[in-house]
């Protein structure tokens, strides 16, 4: 939740509105390079193979990428804390992994063993260290950006006569606008001189006996 609130805070509100530029593109797999060489790598290739699918999947699935990008132009310190903590993750995974593996191969004597778990508890605790940190940076961050709302909200109610002007013209501006609006919607009490739009009626021109009867 801290983490959403600082990136919905770091994010431009038309960002998830618009296309992503190649600038775009090369920052986030920047950026991915950063946190492990080949997750970048494999981003890249995924462009080069297919830009536009890389493209769609980068705006629906990869927004906590485009996050990383937004923290690193404008919050670097949680974005070197975050990017740690990615890190660790990844160190804890690949020492888990390492285990799992001497563990079922079954060749592995019993040093060797708990040398990988010493491995494991290390990594373990540097990620918890790392993770902390990275809260750390975001909740000072989040401070930051709670004495920012609080100075426009003090500044928007400093100033609530004027933004209650502003939003009754721009009300006004948007009726104005609709092609349906009519500066008078009461009923017309003036006759209707529109041409009648019902179709001309046609003379009978079939021979008399095949008309229908009257009743």
């Amino acid at each position: 939740m801290i983490e959403g609130l600082v990136m919905e805070g770091l994010l431009p509100a038309s960002f998830g509105r618009r296309e992503l530029t190649d600038a775009d593109v090369a920052n986030a797999v920047a950026v991915a390079k950063e946190v492990a060489p080949e997750w970048g790598d494999a981003i890249e290739t995924r462009f080069k193979e297919d830009p536009a699918r890389a493209r769609v999947l980068l705006r629906t699935s990869g927004r906590r990428l485009l996050g990383l990008v937004a923290l690193k132009e404008r919050a670097p310190v949680v974005f070197a804390a975050k990017v740690a903590e990615l890190r660790a993750q990844a160190e804890t995974n690949g020492a888990a992994e390492e285990l799992s593996e001497a563990e079922a191969r079954g060749d592995a004597g019993a040093d060797r063993l708990a040398e990988l778990r010493r491995a494991l508890e290390l990594a373990s605790q540097r990620q918890v260290e790392a993770t902390l940190a990275a809260r750390r940076a975001e909740l000072d961050a989040l401070d930051q950006r709670m004495i920012k709302l609080r100075e426009e909200l003090a500044a928007d109610a400093a100033r609530k006569t004027e933004l209650e002007r502003e939003v009754a013209e721009q009300a006004t501006q948007r009726g104005e606008k609709r092609p349906d609006a009519r500066p008078d919607s009461r009923p017309d009490s003036r006759p209707d001189s529109r041409p009648d739009s019902r179709p001309e009626a046609r003379p009978d021109t079939r021979d008399p006996a095949e008309r229908a009867p009257r009743e």
